[in-house]
């Protein structure tokens, strides 16, 4: 399926998704169990939009949020504001320096293999690539919406998929 077929499907999927907030407790649970969640010196995450895992109930002082500039996203401490395409993003808008970061990523859908279909974009894609040696990449996803679709060279393969199932 192409990606526009994809995301299209991808939205009427998580329309219909019963217990949601279960979905994501289960999701926090296995995201906190993770090593590297404990051993990162930053976690990389984001606020979820209305079709993505919410995720909000694990954030503490390690967590940092994306903000935009141009073609580029950086990441920075809360407190949050609305922001490009109503995503909240840091007030302060400087980039705070790590070593060892774990990256949760949502998406509208995943492939089994790790491979993301995000918004079209390609923030997330481009942030990977840039800081490969520094990160562990997690793609954040409800079990529903791993499903195949045509991939790109450039799409974001992550490092491990955690869903409500896997």
């Amino acid at each position: 399926m192409d990606k526009n077929s994809a995301r299209k499907e991808a939205k009427r999927i998580i329309a219909g998704i019963d217990e949601r907030r279960k979905k994501d407790i289960q999701i926090m649970e296995r995201i906190i169990s993770l090593p590297v969640f404990r051993s990162a010196d930053v976690i990389l995450s984001y606020c979820a939009l209305a079709d993505e895992v919410d995720i909000s109930e694990i954030f503490d002082s390690r967590f940092l949020f994306p903000f935009l500039e141009g073609n580029d996203m950086f990441f920075s401490r809360a407190p949050l504001k609305r922001g490009r395409f109503s995503i909240f993003e840091p007030l302060e808008r400087t980039e705070l320096p790590y070593e060892n970061a774990l990256l949760l990523v949502p998406a509208l859908s995943y492939t089994e293999s790790g491979i993301r279909l995000g918004r079209g974009m390609g923030y997330y894609d481009r942030y990977a690539r840039k800081n490969r040696k520094r990160i562990f990449t997690c793609g954040i996803i409800y079990s529903d919406l791993i499903m195949d679709f045509e991939t790109e060279e450039h799409d974001m393969k992550a490092d491990a998929l955690i869903s409500d199932s896997i």
